[in-house]
C-alpha cells in the first residue's frame, strides 16, 4: 500500500488503546492535521474526512480531540473468492501478499480489520491484534 501518498502518515496516527499496547501515547486532532493536512470535510460527529483519488481516510476523535480510531478505504482493490490459505498468527503483510490491496481497513482500540470483497460485492474480513490474524470472516 506504498502507492498510497498518506500511508505513513496513516500508519503513524496512534489511537486510545482499551488493551495491550496502553502505554502508547494516543495522537490529538491537531497532530493528525499537521500529518495529513487540512481534511477535506469536517464532520457533524467530530471526524475529519480526507478524499483523494485513491482513497478516503475517515479519523473519529473523542471529546477530548484525541483518535478513537481510524480507517480507509482505498478506490482500487484486488477482489477475492475466499481466505483459503490465511490462518490465525499470519502477518498482516504476508496476508496483503497472499490477497493484493484490500477495500479498506479500519483500526480500533481493540482491533484492525481488513476487508476484502468479492464480484458480488460480499465482504471478507481478517481481523489482526498487534500484526497477527486472531479472527477470519467470510460471508455465509
Amino acid at each position: 500500500m506504498q502507492d498510497i501518498d498518506k500511508w505513513e502518515e496513516f500508519k503513524s496516527i496512534n489511537l486510545i488503546y482499551f488493551e495491550e499496547e496502553s502505554d502508547r501515547v494516543a495522537t490529538k486532532k491537531d497532530e493528525v492535521r499537521a500529518k495529513l493536512g487540512q481534511p477535506t470535510s469536517e464532520l457533524s460527529s467530530g471526524g475529519d474526512l480526507w478524499k483523494s483519488d485513491n482513497y478516503t481516510i475517515l479519523i473519529a476523535y473523542d471529546e477530548n480531540s484525541v483518535v478513537m480510531n481510524k480507517l480507509i478505504t482505498f478506490t482500487s482493490s484486488k477482489q477475492v473468492e475466499s481466505l483459503s490459505g490465511i490462518s490465525k498468527g499470519m502477518s498482516a503483510q504476508d496476508v496483503v501478499k497472499k490477497l493484493g490491496k484490500p477495500r479498506g481497513l479500519d483500526v480500533t482500540g481493540m482491533f484492525t480489520r481488513f476487508v476484502w470483497a468479492d464480484e458480488d460485492d460480499k465482504d471478507y474480513y481478517v481481523y489482526f491484534k498487534g500484526n497477527k490474524v486472531y479472527d477470519i470472516k467470510e460471508p455465509n
